[in-house]
């Protein structure tokens, strides 16, 4: 697979503009200068794997949005926290939770927690 580095700026642009960032400030943020930040966004520069990483998670989206443009949100940073107060007997059944929606969905079905009850 080829990777569109001018596809991928063009998504880091329209991201950091979704969330109301301007380039200086995310240069800020990722410590890099506004001009490295302007050369990724139009395609000359390819960003170092750490630098595109900050990238990823200042703007809070995985690097496949950028890469292949599908966006998947990294989960929620309240529901990483909760887990990791879990047991792991608690996080098997969690996860057996999770299979089960996921094979609802897959199947075109939508699950109700009553249903999961049953």
């Amino acid at each position: 697979m080829k990777i569109n580095y001018n596809q991928v700026g063009q998504r880091i642009s329209l991201r950091r503009r979704a969330m109301g960032m301007t380039q200086c400030k995310l240069s800020e943020k990722i410590s890099v200068t506004n001009n490295h930040i302007s050369n990724i966004e139009n395609g000359h520069t390819i960003p170092s794997l750490d630098v595109f990483i900050k990238i990823c998670e200042t703007l809070d989206v995985s690097p496949d949005y950028f890469l292949l443009g599908a966006i998947k949100r990294r989960p929620n940073k309240n529901v990483i926290d909760k887990l990791s107060l879990c047991t792991n007997d608690s996080i098997k059944i969690i996860s057996d939770i999770i299979d089960v929606i996921l094979a609802s969905q897959k199947a075109g079905n939508c699950i109700s927690f009553d249903d999961m009850l049953k």
